[in-house]
């Protein structure tokens, strides 16, 4: 496991109880146990079956085979395929994930070819990509990792900030569409209202100990705006609006929960260029589809992470040296954004003498502001 980016990793510290990371650790497989909240739920709550054609870029974490069980059985995060070679998930499916690693002792007493860390080896792992139903058969199967497992070196476990890793892959996976991050000319892809979907292997309904789905879920839920997910009965101080994105439904019933972590929150209807686009990363959530706990992402859609990604998949690529002709771009033609979406306040229309002048007000207020 490398560390990326300018700051060190964080020290490992018990996150507060708001960050109920959706990790899946209900299978059978003897897995860390160290997830803030260590809740055993999995995946998309109130969503419906989709197929993996629809979404080509989705990519489930599985268990390596020298575990016991199936790939549904060994799954346990998700992500997205952004380049042929790389795969973006988030941080806490690989800090605090190896299953070699017992509970007690921790760290761990033994770790066969892995590091003797908590963290998530390159042994540990395979990634399944165009596969509708774990269990079956067909799809991308990648159980082999060139230098393995990356942390984005922005990550802090004690306040979910930061959540973006990435795992790179030996041979290409070039079968499979890739996805793009959102650019600058599509806004309103993560406006308040916004319809966006996110996609996971997984459960409908949030009871610990329930059966998983074998198939690939789907939910709509909109963009929640940043003031709503900072209010004191939601998720006050402890959601970032520079980093982290809502989406959901405040009266819950729809969600992403755990074992959809690390995979996308994408548009719904496509971005300008008529492709849908990354928007954030499944991060965490308070349960799972309750009232006014919503889901929180990892906001890629913009800066800091916009530019984060770029930075860091240029330097998977050039550690790993991966040919040229695997490197693409990571987000939409037009590049990163640094600005948050504002509606824009509509003028009162007023007749008489004073119209015109108020007409000349609007113009002004109309210009919007940057959000802070």
């Amino acid at each position: 496991m490398l560390g990326l980016g300018a700051l060190a990793l964080a020290a490992v510290t018990a996150a507060p109880g708001a960050a109920d990371y959706r990790v899946d650790t209900s299978d059978s497989v003897t897995r860390s146990a160290g997830q803030p909240g260590g809740k055993a739920r999995t995946r998309v709550i109130g969503g419906s079956g989709t197929n993996a054609s629809a979404f080509p870029w989705q990519v489930a974490l599985v268990l390596d085979s020298r575990f016991a069980g199936n790939d549904y059985q060994r799954q346990f995060c998700g992500g997205s395929l952004i380049t042929p070679y790389i795969v973006v998930t988030a941080a806490h499916c690989l800090f605090d994930t190896d299953p070699d690693c017992a509970d007690p002792p921790r760290p761990c007493g033994s770790d066969p070819g892995g590091d003797g860390t908590l963290a998530l080896d390159d042994t540990d792992v395979d990634v399944v990509v165009g596969r509708t139903t774990l269990s079956g058969t067909g799809g991308a199967e990648e159980s082999v990792y060139i230098n393995g497992v990356y942390i984005n070196g922005a990550y802090d476990p004690s306040t979910a900030r930061g959540d973006l890793g990435y795992l790179t892959l030996a041979n290409p996976i070039t079968a499979q569409a890739r996805i793009d991050i959102v650019d600058r000319n599509n806004l309103r892809a993560w406006r308040a209202g916004a319809p966006t979907r996110v996609t996971g292997y997984g459960l409908t309904v949030p009871e610990v100990g329930a059966n998983k789905s074998d198939t690939l879920q789907l939910a709509t839920v909109p963009i929640i705006a940043d003031a709503n997910c900072s209010n004191p009965f939601v998720y006050g101080s402890f959601f970032s609006r520079r980093v982290q994105i809502c989406a959901g439904f405040l009266e819950g019933g729809i969600d992403s929960c755990q074992g959809d972590s690390g995979g996308p929150l994408q548009t719904a209807a496509g971005a300008a260029s008529g492709a849908t686009r990354l928007v954030g990363v499944v991060s965490f959530g308070s349960g799972c589809a309750e009232q006014n706990k919503p889901g929180v992402y990892t906001r890629l859609a913009q800066n800091p992470f916009c530019e984060a990604v770029i930075a860091n998949v240029d330097q998977i690529e050039q550690a790993e040296a991966v040919p040229p002709a695997g490197q693409e771009a990571v987000v939409g033609p037009a590049g990163c954004s640094d600005k948050q979406f504002t509606l824009k306040k509509r003028c009162k229309k007023k007749k008489g003498s004073a119209a015109a002048v108020k007409k000349k007000r609007c113009g002004r207020k109309k210009k919007g502001r940057k959000r802070r």
